[in-house]
């Protein structure tokens, strides 16, 4: 942390060049002008002085939050929180932090953005939080023998023969169609459609279920946090594409078909974030609930 007091900085400054600052222990913040989503030669020297000065420790997990000011549409004020907290972590990355240390990349537009007569917003609005110090997600075993999709990096360990008694099996079948089951145990990386190793056993127990239940048909679908509900879709980084619910669907079909299920048993659907189970989102966690994977049973 630095020691003595902060330089208070003039709202003209703040309009007209990024700063960082610390807002919390583990919080550094960036500060971006009026409608600029990209880093500046000023902003990568504030990032290069907090890595220097131990803020933003290697060890750790990062998370990068992009926010707006309230000028702008709903949808624009999303892109451009998004463009930011994507520009933060290129730097970062490129300055010798692993992306999976990154375990958040997010916009909240301007969800959190005060209101205010000046045209040209609340300059300290205009900001990337970058979280360090959560705990890292575990390493992936080394025995990775299933590969799941084709040309993705990801794998999953074949699961053990003691495999654990299959509770989804119990729940498929007392789910009636029209109904849905959340996987809850289903984990991607951010912004990826690309199943984490972690997902294994539900993966597996899912498969067991299904394939014990040869006429059930489902419908696979998902659902994304942190974006307007007018958006679609949220950007999918493995594909380029704003179809990042519809490819999570998807990745889960994929892993079941190439297990050896018939693929005119699924159906996949994306719903961005047009169904919430929490609205509005306030904490991690009530994102965490919205971020997810739904089957309904259509047969």
């Amino acid at each position: 942390m630095f020691s003595g007091k902060m330089m208070r900085l003039t709202t003209t400054a703040l309009l007209l060049l990024p700063i960082f600052c610390v807002a919390s222990p583990d919080t550094v913040s960036i500060f971006f002008p009026y409608n600029i989503g990209a880093l500046n030669d000023q902003a990568r020297f504030k990032l290069d002085e907090a890595i220097y000065k131990g803020l933003l420790p290697e060890k750790q997990a990062i998370q990068i939050i992009g926010f707006t000011d309230e000028i702008g549409s709903t949808a624009y004020n999303f892109n451009l929180s998004k463009t930011r907290a994507n520009s933060v972590k290129d730097y970062l990355v490129k300055a010798g932090f692993s992306a999976n240390q990154i375990t958040l990349i997010v916009g909240k537009g301007e969800q959190y953005a005060r209101k205010t007569n000046n045209p040209e917003g609340t300059p300290t609005d205009r900001r990337v939080d970058i979280v360090a110090g959560a705990p890292l997600p575990p390493a992936p075993k080394k025995d990775m023998s299933v590969h799941f999709l084709t040309g993705l990096r990801d794998t999953i360990p074949a699961p053990k023969k003691s495999a654990p008694a299959n509770k989804l099996a119990d729940q498929l079948q007392s789910v009636s169609v029209g109904q849905t089951l959340i996987l809850n145990d289903i984990f991607f990386l951010p912004g990826r459609h690309t199943i984490r190793t972690e997902s294994a056993t539900v993966l597996e127990q899912l498969y067991a279920a299904l394939a014990a239940n040869p006429k059930v048909r489902i419908s696979i679908e998902g659902h994304v946090c942190c974006i307007p509900q007018e958006i679609t879709d949220a950007k999918d980084e493995d594909s380029q594409t704003q179809e990042l619910s519809l490819n999570r669907a998807k990745a889960i079909r994929d892993y079941l078909v190439k297990r050896g299920l018939n693929e005119n048993r699924f159906e996949c659907k994306g719903f961005g974030h047009r169904r919430p189970v929490i609205n509005p989102e306030l904490t991690e966690e009530d994102a965490n609930r919205n971020r997810r994977v739904e089957l309904r049973v259509i047969q």
